[in-house]
């Protein structure tokens, strides 16, 4: 079993939806946890490697890669169907800050009764608020108006990769895979086609578990 830590830096306001909102207040949320702590799930990191693993085997001629490497490694999908439904050989966790940085916020909530959840929150989100201009009237369009809580730039997240490479051959070619899926995401999160969820990957260690 490999262990891969991974550091991901936001270079510029970043989406990590929830799919919740605040009515009256919020139209489109980042999730957060019981601290205001922002993280993404393990489930959506998954879905954006797994579309750079798919770009690697189609393009990248280090190795040679077959239609069974991407669903060895990340499972099988309901339109996958050259190997039998099985899970994967990677395992996601989700995506937050370092321990460290997470100790210290608990330690200051806990310390100060003053200070709440939605004081850290917003310390490391902003709040966009759009609208739609009606081509007619040149004004807002009625009901466009919208608010979005984003991550901001230069907050910076971790995240731990588990490779069982148990009986594998060709091992160094599934953890070139993976590594290079790292390093050419680039844009994560909703609004990523207008600048928005610019980020950087780096493998900073691996270990064997």
């Amino acid at each position: 079993m490999r262990e891969y830590t991974i550091k991901i830096k936001t270079f510029s306001d970043t989406m990590l939806g929830s799919g919740e909102s605040i009515p009256a207040v919020i139209d489109s949320d980042v999730k957060y946890d019981e601290y205001g702590l922002p993280y993404m799930f393990a489930k959506t990191l998954k879905g954006h490697i797994r579309e750079q693993m798919e770009l690697i085997v189609r393009f990248d001629k280090k190795y040679e890669y077959s239609e069974k490497d991407i669903p060895l490694l990340m499972g099988v999908t309901d339109t996958d169907t050259v190997i039998q439904k099985e899970d994967g050989r990677l395992r996601f966790s989700d995506v937050r800050m370092s321990e460290g940085v997470q100790k210290a916020i608990k330690a200051a909530l806990n310390a100060n009764d003053s200070l709440t959840k939605y004081d850290i929150l917003d310390a490391l989100t902003v709040t966009y608020t759009t609208t739609r201009i009606d081509k007619n009237t040149g004004t807002a369009a009625d009901g466009s108006l919208r608010r979005e809580r984003m991550v901001r730039k230069g907050v910076i997240f971790e995240t731990k990769v588990y490779f069982d490479d148990s009986g594998l051959e060709n091992v160094d070619k599934y953890d070139y895979m993976i590594k290079t899926a790292f390093a050419i995401l680039r844009h994560i999160g909703t609004h990523k086609s207008k600048g928005k969820g610019r980020i950087a990957f780096e493998v900073v260690e691996v270990t064997n578990v």
